[in-house]
């Protein structure tokens, strides 16, 4: 993640990015998933597999998967583009005079369509027009509610809070079981205390 000097050092990280010399870049043991994780016949794993291709060892890096086009899926880019497109969805649709959405369907995008108990991830969540809420334990990005975003696989995480104009990207270099990688959520502490400063 590239970080302004202030969430930076609110984070404990030196400005350039990098974790201090000799530091241990490896994060802590993520807690276990749910049961349901491990039960094949789950809803959970049953949807985690519906196309086979994406759960097979080294998947993250095939070219045959990658090339897929799957909505809300396969999408491959570094922090600093995603944060980009996040920054014109922050902005109201658009970013250094490009439109990306309209302010109606910007709006459309942080307010929620749907929320209760998720049968999938066990837990409650909202979603709004194809952007996630901050309502789960694994997406807890702000309290303002214009925000929305998505996690991803593998720790990533994204996404817009208009209300603090605020744009967050993080990505991964690798894939875990875990839904949310824990050095993000810290990051987005840091970003929000930094705001508070």
């Amino acid at each position: 993640a590239t970080l302004v000097p202030a969430a930076a050092e609110a984070a404990g990280v030196p400005a350039g990015g990098g974790a201090e010399p000799g530091a241990d870049p490896t994060p802590p043991t993520p807690p276990s998933p749910p049961a349901a994780a491990w039960d094949p016949d789950s809803e959970l794993v049953r949807a985690m597999l519906a196309i086979p291709e994406l759960a097979a060892p080294g998947a993250a890096h095939d070219p045959g998967v990658l090339a897929l086009e799957i909505p809300s899926g396969c999408g491959v880019t570094n922090a600093r583009a995603l944060a980009r497109v996040y920054a014109a969805l922050a902005a109201g649709g658009t970013l250094d005079g490009i439109r990306l959405m309209s302010p109606d369907t910007v709006k459309a995008a942080g307010t929620t369509a749907a929320e209760g108990q998720d049968r999938i991830l066990g837990e409650p969540t909202a979603f709004a027009q194809g952007f996630m809420k901050p309502a789960t334990s694994f997406f807890r990005v702000s309290g303002n509610p214009e925000a929305f975003g998505h996690p991803g696989s593998g720790g990533t995480l994204a996404f817009a809070d208009p209300a603090a104009e605020i744009a967050f990207a993080y990505t991964t270099n690798s894939q875990s079981a875990a839904h949310t990688d824990w050095r993000a959520l810290s990051l987005v502490d840091a970003v929000y205390r930094a705001l508070d400063a």
